[in-house]
């Protein structure tokens, strides 16, 4: 379920939709956009490169985005410590771009994967339905005060900042 804001907006309802930009997100994109004439007051928002995943973004590595890849990688060193994350699937990671340059310049992935965004490029959260690890690491960060959350949540506060714009809310 994607987070979502309602607010009551000049005599109606107006919801913003938050979805990750994965493939269920874009799918759920692409298929909000074909029926966009039956969700007038609806502004969806698809969650973006955070800056700390700029860098791989801008080699050419295509890192799905969802609401945990938004956290630092500090965050990301305490879910793997809990056994939260599992291996990335590489397929599909790597633009036609940077694969030329990799066969072009004799390079190897480990050439090109920096460590400032290795452990978003070769980990994500163990998503399957039988594991807690989503709802583990949502408990986790929900249980943190206000001091040592607010430096590390940036990127969220700024997809709720533009659904609360959508919403005319400032």
């Amino acid at each position: 379920m994607a987070p979502s804001l309602t607010a009551f907006v000049q005599g109606s309802y107006a919801d913003a939709l938050i979805v990750d930009c994965d493939f269920a997100g874009l799918d759920a994109v692409g298929r909000f956009e074909a029926e966009a004439i039956k969700w007038k007051h609806v502004s969806l928002l698809k969650l973006q490169t955070p800056d700390h995943l700029q860098a791989a973004c801008d080699l050419g590595v295509a890192l799905p985005v969802t609401l945990e890849e938004l956290w630092p990688a500090a965050v990301w060193q305490r879910a793997q410590e809990q056994g939260w994350l599992v291996q990335r699937p590489r397929k599909g990671l790597l633009s036609e771009g940077l694969l030329a340059r990799m066969v072009d310049e004799d390079l190897r992935l480990s050439d090109v994967v920096e460590n400032d965004w290795r452990i978003y490029f070769e980990n994500q959260v163990n998503d399957d339905p039988a594991s807690t690890a989503k709802m583990d690491w949502a408990s986790y960060t929900a249980s943190l005060n206000a001091a040592a959350l607010e430096p590390i949540c940036q990127a969220h506060l700024a997809i709720l900042d533009q659904a609360l714009a959508k919403l005319g809310i400032t």
